[in-house]
């Protein structure tokens, strides 16, 4: 009896330890070391593309195949791509961020990279999450500006000098969408291409 309790025992520990060995992993193996920010070169602004500024620092080349963002109030379409990045160097993967979800941009921003075969999630880091927002501001304001009135520039243009510098006068047209209110146009912005300046200080409605 003492005996068959020592086999018993024995068949017990050795059942134990082959289901331990037979696990399966808890998570997938981490990707490669890379480095990922987000920013838009100037010959992208006032569109939704984006370069997803990725830096390898490991010390073997690593191959991408496809990129995407999401969260911060992105939920980007995938862009296939075809390149390899080399140890140490940094490339632009560009893709598009989508239609930001205005109303939800909680959360922080992930890069989606499709890494040697597998999709791997890398964070954005503090100085694309900036960029991100900001393009994000600019965006969802435009669309709120788009829902409830028309803007656009219309002739005709003249060449004209103010305070000694080159000008182009025209006129900037803002079109109600729906009767209401007046609009009350407070300031003009502009761009790195364009800057917007009113000919007169005083503050210009749409009546009804």
């Amino acid at each position: 009896m003492r005996g068959g309790g020592v086999v018993s025992a024995v068949v017990a520990t050795l059942l134990l330890a082959a289901c331990s060995e037979a696990a399966p992993p808890s998570g997938d193996p981490p990707g490669p070391e890379l480095a990922v920010t987000v920013l838009q070169q100037r010959v992208d602004e006032a569109t939704r593309t984006v370069g997803v500024e990725t830096t390898n620092r490991t010390d073997a080349p690593v191959h991408v195949s496809a990129v995407r963002l999401s969260g911060g109030g992105l939920d980007g379409p995938t862009t296939p791509l075809d390149t390899d990045l080399q140890p140490g160097l940094t490339v632009a993967l560009r893709t598009s961020y989508g239609r930001p979800a205005c109303d939800d941009r909680d959360g922080s921003v992930v890069a989606h990279l499709e890494v040697d075969g597998r999709t791997v999630d890398y964070p954005v880091d503090a100085a694309g999450q900036a960029q991100v927002r900001r393009l994000l501001a600019t965006d969802c304001a435009a669309s709120t500006l788009a829902a409830t009135a028309g803007v656009r520039l219309v002739g005709p243009y003249r060449r004209v000098r103010v305070d000694g510098e080159p000008r182009l006068r025209g006129r900037l047209l803002v079109a109600r969408r729906a009767p209401g209110a007046a609009l009350d146009v407070r300031s003009l912005g502009g761009s790195v291409l364009a800057r917007t300046r009113p000919s007169t200080t005083r503050r210009a409605a749409c009546p009804g």
